[in-house]
């Protein structure tokens, strides 16, 4: 198991979780203000 590639993997799991609660959180703002 190379240990760059985990963290790799890791770090893109991360982007994703992080980058769909920020787009979440940016639609029901959008929706509250309108």
């Amino acid at each position: 198991m190379n240990l760059s590639e985990e963290n790799a993997k890791a770090m893109k799991n991360d982007e994703a979780r992080c980058s769909k609660s920020a787009f979440h959180t940016y639609r029901s703002i959008k929706s509250k203000a309108v």
